[in-house]
């Protein structure tokens, strides 16, 4: 896929505003896409960008998302983050980068099996 755009807009929903991507942003775009994606799958379901849109800002002005009230399988977690990365055809430290990132951020935590 590629971001010949100067813009993408993500827009899903007519109700809220979406986070706008420019050109450039292509691994943070992939990132949130991967979020949307772990959210959607996770146990309660969620929407990620309404998360996101309603979440309070932390004392580092930084958005705050109760991401350890969301839960999901380790196994499906490392396929959607495997699948979306080769949905990309990103490089490997690409890969390396937007794999730590996501584990780090704000996730939902693992279930155990």
């Amino acid at each position: 896929m590629k971001f010949s755009l100067k813009k993408v807009l993500i827009i899903e929903r007519k109700d809220c505003t979406i986070k706008e991507f420019r050109k450039g942003d292509k691994l943070e775009y992939i990132m949130w896409s991967i979020y949307r994606e772990l959210y959607k799958k996770s146990y309660p379901s969620a929407d990620f960008d309404i998360l996101f849109m309603k979440a309070k800002r932390n004392k580092f002005n930084q958005k705050d998302i109760n991401y350890l009230d969301y839960s999901i399988k380790e196994e499906l977690f490392n396929e959607i983050l495997q699948n979306m990365t080769n949905k990309f055809k990103l490089k490997k430290y690409e890969k390396e980068l937007i794999s730590r990132s996501v584990l780090l951020g704000c996730s939902p935590k693992f279930i155990k099996q």
